[in-house]
């Protein structure tokens, strides 16, 4: 273990005139430089370095790009990968990486895993306990493959009581040992066997709906919003969403893609893009697309925001945010819509949350005319652009 590493994860340059937080990880051996610390799983999986590393380790889940940093810091033999699936994590990539040049990482941003069979000595995985149970069933059982006989995974969880993970582990991996534990969280490690063979599981569902009266067959995996079933937040959207031939509409955070591929069967002369900031749903949604016959005029793309999409340029805006962060993503979409939307054009938005998203709605369109409609339990926004 390489001893004195420093890992930042604001500008070294800013540190004289602010102020920050340090602390000290695996045996004292690395300071991290940061705002606010680090949080949740990686939290558990820096507090819990007190091992060898050797050969290539895989670094995903819901963990942070300075734990891949740090391990390259501790073990520079070691190559690192980090691996996400979210468009806004490759900025966040990008900006600890800069501050920390000195332990160059391999980044991954692909729809599976990255990696051949029994690739990697070392996993890293994080769980939210909050977490889908479904989805990270799917990862733990996808990584497993990937793991060298005898390599090790180490699995952190924001809850000390936590039996989900350890019990999903030990039918993986036979067994299971506590590595590390705090009263915040736990640290598991299990070890894959050359004796135990684990049969390939599909985690995909496939279900029918009706969306503008038109049929449409969607496949989802854990991960996509609204897996295995038309939810009703989604159907309320497309009862309320008013949509002309030759509209060019956006289908913004679109998942699985079932509201853009219902839209794009009634836009017989425009066309429907379906954006996501997930690469791992756009491919899903793409594979959607093709499913439905839909080549046409429907469209996948991964951005984390509209950027690539003219102003003035979209007739129609319908989304279904998540409302984690702090409604940070809602304002996101909001802001974007108003900006491509073309005067006279519509947003549609669905949310459980209408006070907080009409005070955003009335921030990015102060003169526009903002409607509720309540159906299903969910209150759906048009708003019309001015």
């Amino acid at each position: 273990m390489k001893s004195n590493s420093t890992l930042y994860l604001i500008e070294p340059e800013s540190l004289p005139e602010r102020k920050v937080h340090r602390e000290k990880f695996a045996e004292r051996q690395l300071e991290l430089i940061s705002r606010r610390g680090a949080k949740g799983p990686s939290r558990l999986l820096l507090k819990s370095l007190n091992f060898d590393l050797t050969g290539k380790a895989l670094v995903f889940g819901d963990l942070k790009a300075y734990l891949a940093h740090a391990l390259k810091m501790l073990f520079p033999e070691v190559e690192v990968t980090y691996h996400t699936f979210e468009a806004y994590e490759l900025s966040q990539i990008d900006r600890v990486s800069k501050f920390n040049s000195d332990s160059p990482i391999q980044r991954s941003f692909s729809s599976a895993l990255p990696g051949e069979t029994s690739e990697y000595q070392t996993i890293f995985l994080g769980m939210p306990s909050a977490g889908d149970k479904r989805y990270f069933a799917s990862l733990l059982h996808e990584s497993y493959d990937l793991l060298k006989s005898k390599g090790k995974i180490y699995a952190a969880v924001d809850k000390r009581g936590d039996r989900w993970l350890r019990d999903n582990l030990e039918k993986l991996y036979g067994s299971v040992s506590v590595h590390h534990q705090t009263r915040t969280g736990i640290v598991f490690v299990a070890r894959k066997s050359s004796k135990k063979t684990v049969k390939t599981k599909s985690f995909k569902r496939q279900f029918g709906c009706e969306l503008w009266k038109q049929p449409v067959v969607i496949e989802s995996r854990p991960g996509n919003f609204s897996h295995g079933e038309l939810d009703e937040g989604t159907l309320a959207l497309s009862e309320c969403s008013d949509l002309n031939p030759t509209d060019k509409i956006i289908d913004l955070g679109c998942g699985n893609g079932v509201i853009g591929i219902g839209a794009s069967k009634v836009l017989r002369e425009g066309c429907a893009l379906l954006v996501d900031s997930n690469i791992r749903s756009v491919r899903q949604a793409r594979e959607n697309v093709i499913r439905n016959e839909a080549e046409e005029n429907c469209f996948c793309l991964v951005g984390k925001d509209l950027a690539c999409i003219p102003d003035r340029s979209i007739d129609r805006v319908l989304t279904n945010p998540p409302y984690f962060g702090n409604f940070s993503i809602s304002e996101l979409f909001i802001r974007e819509a108003e900006r491509v939307l073309k005067p006279g054009g519509f947003l549609y938005l669905v949310t459980k949350a209408p006070e907080e998203t009409y005070s955003i709605l009335e921030e990015f369109f102060p003169e526009s005319d903002i409607q509720p409609k309540n159906r299903r339990n969910y209150t759906v926004f048009e708003v019309q652009k001015n």
